[in-house]
């Protein structure tokens, strides 16, 4: 066996499964020096860590098992709470502490990364890909011993217990404290961070990838959750396109963008704007992304769930205007609400009235998840530190923010907002001579109505939904996927002026069925 070339043992080694509670290839580390490394090629290959146990790994992962690492996970554990508080909201004190646990988890990462790079002949390739996979608690809901969770569970059930679950940090967000400095890492080409559970600050999460100047590929999940604070969402919103303008673009080659915010379930509801008030006619965050789009070797751009502007496609001074020389693929999910408030569908005129459709909304009449007797402050979310817990009417709550009453009527583009944005949207395609799919979809939340999308497809890509004719994807390819709705006439003629040959349809779907009609363009 000693005499076996170290790559055949890597081989064999990778055919033992390593899956499940018991591991065939952890013991064959003993049989010899050649089979260590080539266990460890595996099991230091790909590494999940939890913030409390980075000193452990810091003694384990030295010398060869350095370059080992490829994936690396990364879970932030911030403090842990007093049974009583899973009933009551959180304190600018509990905020605190947790972004002080979050910095210190941060930096000890990025210290321990940086370490790497001293050493050329222990440092990770530039392959390393980095993922902040999650914020929590050990308190937090799901993060509780499953146990008890579910006697928590039951005991909530009967009345028993007092627990506001995850609406106990709903209006919180974890970041970096100011002033903190970071390391810059040169080892990474590749960085994600989900703001899932815990909301994290979304400047800091493009702060984090801002401190890493070689990156290829960049996915950030991030929440915009300050539905019932108005004027922090605006400043989260701008705090974000400030922070994504200093990324570095030179060697990106994949860019993908979540801030998800959904649309007020009553459709009658006016949304404020996310726009400066200083600066109410400028969406920076779609500026900031529209340039990030036009990175020289970017061949992927990912744009989802968030209120957008037509900003996002076309810029408004074009005097530096460049072209989006290598991008390929360019998706966008819009929210159907615009950065200023507005609605980007209407109702259709064909569609009946409900008997309660556009009725005063009803009093509340929603029971509190806690005991009555609160003495948490009505115009405060955060509460104070007594034993007695929060009142949380979740009811009133989503009526203030657009959430209640459900009213779902919203199926029909409006000429006046959709056609600038789709306009701005066939400038763009003009400028993208490598482009192979372009889609803009939105979720209208309409059981009768199939979502909105348009839809391209270049010279031999396939759509599974759309592409019903045999030897279609021959041919370059525009869906309008909006009913009997059609864009401006100027948009249309943009796009078949930017693309020779292509073929427009306009496709119905048939209601509650999966049927479509496809009229040519």
């Amino acid at each position: 066996m000693e005499t076996l070339p170290q790559e055949l043992i890597t081989l064999i080694a990778s055919y033992l499964p390593d899956q499940g509670q018991v591991s065939e290839l952890a013991p064959c580390a003993t049989i010899s020096q050649n089979w260590q490394l080539a266990v460890e090629c595996h099991t230091f290959r790909s590494i999940r860590l939890k913030s409390t146990e980075l000193p452990h790994l810091t003694q384990i992962l030295t010398g060869h098992r350095i370059p080992i690492l490829s994936t690396l996970t990364y879970e932030v554990v911030i403090p842990s709470y007093a049974d009583h508080r899973c009933a009551k909201f959180e304190t600018q004190t509990d905020i605190k502490h947790n972004n002080e646990a979050f910095t210190k988890a941060v930096c000890e990462l990025f210290d321990m990364i940086r370490s790497w790079q001293a050493d050329e002949a222990t440092s990770p390739s530039r392959s390393l890909a980095l993922t902040i996979s999650a914020v929590y608690s050990p308190m937090d809901k799901w993060y509780r011993p499953k146990a008890k969770r579910q006697q928590d569970e039951w005991d909530w059930q009967m009345g028993k217990r007092a627990d506001l679950w995850e609406n106990r940090y709903k209006d919180s967000v974890v970041g970096l404290l100011g002033h903190t400095e970071l390391p810059l890492l040169s080892n990474i080409s590749s960085f994600e961070i989900w703001s899932d559970r815990r909301c994290i600050e979304p400047m800091t999460a493009a702060l984090l990838a801002s401190k890493i100047p070689q990156l290829q590929n960049v996915k950030l999940e991030l929440r915009d959750n300050q539905k019932n604070d108005p004027s922090s969402r605006v400043q989260y919103r701008y705090g974000l396109a400030s922070e994504l303008e200093r990324l570095s673009i030179e060697a990106l080659h994949k860019f993908s963008f979540t801030y998800r915010c959904g649309d007020p379930y009553n459709q009658y509801f006016s949304a404020p704007s996310v726009l400066l008030d200083t600066d109410p006619r400028t969406d920076h965050l779609c500026l900031a992304l529209q340039k990030l789009s036009r990175s020289p070797i970017l061949t992927y751009f990912s744009a989802q769930s968030f209120t957008i502007s037509p900003s996002l496609y076309w810029p408004t001074d074009t005097s530096t205007l460049s072209t989006w020389s290598n991008l390929q693929h360019h998706e966008v999910k819009l929210n159907m609400t615009t950065p200023t408030g507005e609605w980007y569908f209407i109702r259709n005129p064909l569609d009946p009235i409900e008997e309660n459709d556009g009725q005063a909304d009803s009093p509340d009449l929603d029971p509190p998840l806690s005991d009555p007797d609160s003495d948490s402050d009505p115009d405060s979310p955060l509460s104070n530190d007594s034993h007695i817990p929060d009142t949380h009417r979740p009811r009133l709550e989503a009526r203030n923010c657009g959430d209640y009453p459900f009213r779902h009527f919203r199926t029909v583009p409006c000429d006046e907002l959709m056609n600038p944005l789709l306009h701005a949207m066939a400038r763009a395609a003009a400028h993208m001579p490598s482009l192979r799919t372009m889609t803009l979809t939105s979720t209208l939340r309409n059981p009768k109505t199939r979502d909105f999308a348009v839809s391209f497809f270049g010279v031999g890509e396939r759509s599974k939904k759309l592409d019903i004719e045999a030897g279609i994807s021959e041919k370059a390819r525009l869906y309008v996927c909006a009913g009997t709705w059609r864009p401006a006439a100027e948009v249309l003629n943009i796009w078949r002026e930017g693309r020779p040959g292509l073929e427009i349809r306009f496709v119905e779907w048939v209601e509650n069925r999966d049927e479509q009609f496809q009229y040519p363009g």
